[in-house]
Parts: C-alpha cells; sequence; structure tokens
C-alpha cells in the first residue's frame, strides 16, 4: 500500500518493484544506494519508500520515469537544492561495479572517455555519455535522453567526476570546466566541496566537462593495462545480458502504427513521446539510416496491405485508419506502393 500524502502520487510500480518492459529506460540499483544513505533516518521518508529502495539488489535495475518523480518529490519535501551533488559524495570507488574499475584502470584519459562511452549503459539507460576532440579542447557531453530534473543532472555529473578525476595527475583534475544545463544555485559551496578547483558554469547548453585536449594521452598512476583488459572483457559480457533496446526507427513505428487512426502523425508528436526534441529525433533516425517520413510511410504501407487483403474492410475505412486526409489520396499512395489499386490487390492477395 502507497504511503498517503505526497508520496501517494508515485506509481505504485516504484513501491512493489513491479518487472519493467525489456525497453524501459532504467538504472543500476547501484545509482540508488547514496541517495538512500541520504534519506535514511530523515522523517519525512515513509518506511515503505525506504524499504523498496534498499532491498534493491546491486544488480537490480530500476525503473527511469518513477525514480526521477521519487527524487524530484524528497527534493521538494525536504527543501535540499544540493541533494544531487551530496549524494554524488556518497559514492565511493567500486560503487558503480565493473564499470568503475574498468575506468579507473585505463592508461589514458582518452581510453577513459572511451571505456566510459561504451559501458555508461550498465548504470544508466537514459545517460548518452560522448567525447570529442575540437581544437585544443575535449568536450564531454552528459546527455540526458530523458527529461531530468537539476538533481539527476547533479548527481551523474558530479558522481562521476568525484569518483574518477581525483585519480588523474593534478594538472587535469585542477584544469576542469564543468557545465550545467540548470540555473546558477543559491551558493556554490557543495559544489566546490565535491569538484575542487573545477570551473562551473551554469545555465549551459548541455551538461558535460571539458579539458585541454594535450591531457588526452596522459599515462594515469593508477592504470593497470592488464588488469583494464579482464574488465572490460567482463563489462562486455554484462552489456551483453542486458534487455536489447528498442531501436530508434523500431519505437517510431510503434507509436506510428498507434497514432494513424488519430490523424496526428507529426514528427513533434512522436518526439514529445519518446521525451526528445524533434531535432534530436532526426538526427538519431538519420545515425540509423532512415527518416521520419520514411518510416510513417512504411508503416502506412504495412497497415494498408494488412487491412486491404481483408475482404470485410472497405477502402474509405482503410484511408482513415492508416491516417490520410481522404480517400483518392490513399488511392495514390497505394499504386505507388504496389503498382496496384486496391482492388486489384485485393483479388489477388484477399483473404
Amino acid at each position: 500500500m502507497l504511503p498517503k500524502g505526497p508520496w501517494g502520487t508515485l506509481p505504485a510500480e516504484l513501491i512493489t518493484g513491479v518487472a519493467m518492459e525489456a525497453d524501459t529506460l532504467a538504472y543500476s540499483a547501484r545509482l540508488v544506494r547514496p541517495f538512500v544513505e541520504l534519506l535514511r533516518g530523515e522523517p519525512w521518508v515513509p518506511p515503505a519508500v525506504l524499504q523498496w529502495l534498499e532491498t534493491q539488489g546491486k544488480e537490480d535495475r530500476v525503473a527511469a520515469a518513477p525514480l526521477h518523480q521519487l527524487l524530484e518529490l524528497a527534493a521538494s519535501l525536504s527543501g535540499d537544492e544540493y541533494l544531487g551533488v551530496r549524494a554524488a559524495r556518497q559514492m565511493n570507488m567500486g560503487d558503480a561495479g565493473a564499470v568503475d574499475f574498468a575506468i579507473a584502470s585505463a592508461e589514458t584519459l582518452d581510453d577513459v572517455m572511451r571505456t566510459a562511452c561504451r559501458y555508461m549503459r550498465l548504470l544508466a539507460d537514459p545517460v548518452d555519455f560522448r567525447f570529442e576532440v575540437e581544437g585544443a579542447q575535449v568536450y564531454v557531453h552528459h546527455l540526458s535522453t530523458r527529461p531530468a530534473s537539476r538533481y539527476v543532472e547533479d548527481f551523474q555529473l558530479c558522481g562521476f567526476l568525484w569518483n574518477h578525476a581525483r585519480l588523474w595527475p593534478r594538472e587535469v583534475s585542477e584544469d576542469l570546466d564543468v557545465w550545467f544545463k540548470h540555473a546558477e544555485p543559491t551558493s556554490r559551496e557543495e559544489y566546490a566541496r565535491t569538484l575542487g578547483k573545477a570551473r562551473l558554469h551554469f545555465g549551459a547548453a548541455t551538461s558535460g566537462f571539458s579539458f585541454a585536449a594535450a591531457h588526452l594521452l596522459a599515462k594515469l598512476p593508477a592504470s593497470d593495462v592488464r588488469l583494464h583488459d579482464v574488465l572490460r572483457a567482463h563489462a562486455d559480457a554484462l552489456l551483453t545480458a542486458l534487455p536489447r533496446r528498442k531501436s530508434h526507427q523500431e519505437r517510431v513505428r510503434e507509436l506510428l502504427l498507434k497514432q494513424l487512426a488519430n490523424g496526428d502523425l507529426r514528427a513533434s508528436t512522436i518526439a514529445k513521446k519518446l521525451h526528445v526534441s524533434q531535432r534530436t529525433l532526426v538526427r538519431r533516425l538519420a545515425e540509423e539510416g532512415t527518416t521520419f517520413s520514411q518510416l510513417l510511410d512504411d508503416a502506412r504501407r504495412d497497415l494498408a496491405l494488412r487491412h486491404v487483403g481483408m475482404a470485410d474492410t472497405n477502402f474509405t475505412e482503410v484511408a482513415f485508419l492508416t491516417g490520410f486526409a481522404d480517400a483518392p489520396s490513399f488511392y495514390r499512395a497505394f499504386r505507388r506502393w504496389t503498382e496496384m489499386t486496391p482492388a486489384e490487390y485485393r483479388r489477388q492477395h484477399g483473404r
């Protein structure tokens, strides 16, 4: 039973641990534990919530949407705008499992960034960790594929740097620029405690950090090449064991099939349902070698062929079901797809 009061607004799956669908964006329960440490003993946290969080095994996965909601509610009830930053300092080396040790044993900063990019999904499906070299600077983008509050952004970015930047040469860790999307906080003290001498920027276009490209190939003091190779092999096995995530085009196609009869087939509408901007959706589809218009056309064609092949469905109804404004538009599209009229197709393929 859900607690009464504000906590009663949380989705039931957060408290009951209902199994997630394979394509649900999720976090490793390893990233929940720092918040458990902060929330334990707080009188305003219902025992049912804390008990559920504490019983998650290290290898369990927690759905992103309700977890984000819980953190926003916890921050609101506590009045703690630094909840994410303080939770980051609860992280210790190894708390993130094989990913932590694989990153820590890397030979160079270039290896660190490539390792983090490859294995971030073991910790967080919604995080797109990527880096690029632009001139004399390295820019590490810490992107969230799902809308997230400042508390989530603070924890993800500060937690990574808290755990790993301390292992880098001092000239690197003291020469970092760290970028946050959220607005300037009331005080920078908690950030300074966590990030040391890093230069902080708020209200940025994206969150992440940057450093001089000259540091990329510097040998790291804690590197262990043979251990690193073993840990990467282990991390690869863990990646393989994760549920397969649907491609962006698969998710778009599923949504289009649901939307066809409703008539709202705009890319902006589908992007909103996927919790991304239209520009991001277009870019991701391009990376997979397709376009929104092509997926829409394919979805209409597949659904049209299915219905036209059924003798009890009239063609005007099929036009409506496939999202066309009128029957003539549907007839033209059908001839383009099959080089036949709907009636000719039904005679040959009907059932």
